[in-house]
């Protein structure tokens, strides 16, 4: 049904820490257009920014200025969804007197909504690893080195002037870093007529793959009074989806969890930083994560975007585990140290070694590791 107001409906997608728009036959958000598309009205339009990968959020936000003032209306409502620093991005627009351009004004006076998708809204400890003088050198030599590599094999691309973006510009990886984020956070305020709104994901249970290991090793490394508390409904969200309720150490493998809460809890899903945009063997997780999850994020922030309310708030799963079921295994444990407990001493009498000291504590610990592992082994 066509909206009898003035003015279209444009939804900006921006790309996040070395995002683009266009890659060769790659495209950041094709799976999240596709999806958008079929759950929004016909006549709104998605348009992806062409951010620069890592440039500081001044220059980001100058890129996605341009791309709206060019692209954009007087009387058009815009709506902004930014996937990892991208998120960033779309709040600093919304905040005029964050910089310095005359136009953020009359662009954030037209913002209806901002969604954020995996955003480090608190920072992340993985660009702190890479923001130091030899991280920062790291990266810039093997970008050149790629970038150098194709060159004497290929004709040029996308892909080399992407790569040399990436070595020119790396102001971004400083201003990702906790330090940086509770700087901008306290500059940056939400805006009164703009709906926020936050896709939070978590990759349950142990990598499976090393490098994904190392990173998700270094974005646990979050300083604890930095970590926003998650709300009830996106730890149930979470553990329905089947990772357990997150702590300040959770990530995404690149985001910390709790880093990534800002306005309201839109989805929360087991899944990796690139998972919630359909990459799913990009960082290789293993993740629960797969096209019908993707869909009912997607369209849980289409739902969003476009105003309606969320029934139920996150995703349409069965009723979780009762409470028993979900801590079986904590009680279990508490059982089996229970019972090692209470048989301990009749053991010792009962097989004549009460006559050595300490005979009931090692006795004890015994039983009490056996039982330990059958707790982890069979429930």
């Amino acid at each position: 049904m066509a909206d009898p107001r003035p003015g279209r409906d444009l939804v900006y997608l921006v790309p996040g820490f070395f995002g683009f728009e266009k890659l060769g036959p790659f495209e950041y958000f094709v799976h999240v257009q596709a999806i958008l598309r079929a759950h929004l009205d016909p006549g709104w339009e998605i348009r992806v920014v062409p951010t620069p990968p890592t440039a500081s959020l001044t220059e980001r936000t100058r890129v996605l200025i341009d791309t709206i003032d060019a692209t954009a209306g007087d009387e058009d409502r815009l709506h902004l969804i930014g996937h990892s620093s991208g998120g960033l991005d779309v709040r600093l627009v919304t905040t005029p007197a964050a910089h310095f351009d005359p136009r953020a004004s009359k662009i954030a006076a037209r913002v209806r909504s901002v969604v954020t998708v995996a955003t480090p809204h608190r920072g992340t400890p993985l660009a702190a690893a890479f923001d130091g003088v030899i991280g920062k050198q790291l990266l810039a030599l093997t970008t050149r080195a790629a970038a150098g590599g194709l060159k004497r094999t290929t004709r040029g691309g996308p892909l080399i002037e992407y790569l040399a973006m990436i070595s020119r510009d790396q102001g971004l990886l400083t201003q990702l870093t906790p330090d940086a984020l509770d700087v901008f956070n306290a500059t940056t305020p939400d805006a009164p007529n703009v709906r926020y709104g936050c896709v939070v994901a978590m990759t349950p249970g142990r990598p499976q793959h090393p490098l994904y290991g190392a990173l998700r090793r270094l974005s646990a490394r979050m300083p604890q009074n930095r970590a926003a508390t998650l709300p009830g409904a996106a730890r149930e969200a979470l553990e329905r989806a089947g990772a357990a309720a997150p702590t300040w150490k959770d990530s995404d493998g690149i985001v910390p969890t709790r880093s990534q809460v800002w306005g309201e809890i839109v989805h929360a899903a087991a899944a990796d930083h690139l998972d919630v945009l359909g990459h799913y063997d990009w960082l290789r997780s293993g993740a629960p994560f797969g096209p019908t999850e993707l869909e009912t994020l997607w369209t849980h922030v289409a739902q969003f975007v476009h105003g309606d309310a969320l029934e139920p708030p996150l995703a349409p799963t069965p009723p979780g585990p009762s409470l028993l079921m979900r801590h079986r295994r904590r009680m279990a444990f508490a059982a089996a140290m229970l019972f090692a407990f209470v048989v301990t001493q009749p053991l010792v009498f009962a097989l004549g070694l009460d006559r050595w000291p300490y005979t009931d504590v090692l006795t004890f610990s015994v039983v009490a590791a056996a039982l330990a592992l059958a707790v982890e082994r069979w429930v």
